[in-house]
């Protein structure tokens, strides 16, 4: 369904990053998968120029994955086991578009046999390019934020809470047990040529949830709309 036709985004949230802002989950129940999983969403920056966390989880203090914008305004996903790192991926682009929607999708499959094919990202639709300074994750290993009995946070890194983010986030999905792609949750219009969501039409796993933002004014009138408990 495009956006040009029937599917439209009413709503948002925004962040302040002055007062470090967040939203947490419950503790995860038992993962669909704790090696795949995608998050794809929507967001528009209010703060640059600082490091930043836009999702983030833990399955302990040591053991956690985040996932955002660096001081540099490259992008950034980082994940420790046991305090080590396990993989860093940073893109070679840096986003400092104040004024524009960015849609971005991370989806993991440390399952595949190729390191490349084990972490994707997008920008409204474009894989990014990383600058090689990192590494990929290890064949089959845990994805901390994806882990069963881990905690998840939107806008904050879970044990640094200086490091939030400052803008709106829309559309916000995390699938849990599926490495998906663009054509999922967005695509280019016929007429004007940018890149708009449509309604994803998939399952969201054990833990997966669906936040659209609807109707709501506070924190803790937020709801999750995939249809999972």
């Amino acid at each position: 369904k495009s956006l040009a036709s029937d599917y439209t985004v009413d709503n948002s949230v925004r962040f302040d990053h002055a007062t470090n802002p967040y939203l947490t989950s419950p503790t995860l129940g038992t993962a669909t998968s704790n090696q795949k999983g995608t998050l794809s969403f929507w967001v528009k920056y209010c703060k640059l120029d600082t490091n930043q966390v836009m999702f983030s989880g833990t399955s302990s203090g040591s053991n956690l994955t985040y996932f955002g914008p660096r001081a540099d305004n490259m992008m950034d996903v980082y994940d420790q086991d046991g305090g080590y790192a396990i993989f860093t991926t940073r893109t070679v682009e840096m986003f400092k578009d104040v004024g524009a929607w960015y849609h971005i999708i991370w989806a993991a499959d440390t399952t595949e046999t190729v390191e490349a094919d084990r972490v994707h990202m997008y920008v409204n639709g474009t894989e990014i390019t990383y600058n090689g300074s990192g590494s990929y994750p290890g064949l089959n290993d845990v994805i901390q934020m994806f882990d069963t009995g881990g905690v998840q946070y939107i806008g904050r890194r879970t044990d640094v809470t200086s490091q939030c983010f400052g803008g709106y986030y829309a559309e916000f999905h995390y699938v849990d047990g599926q490495q998906l792609t663009p054509s999922d949750f967005a695509e280019t219009d016929d007429t004007t040529n940018q890149w708009k969501p449509i309604e994803y039409e998939g399952t969201y796993g054990t833990n997966g949830f669906y936040l659209k933002f609807a109707g709501t004014e506070l924190a803790t009138d937020i709801q999750d709309s995939s249809g999972s408990s």
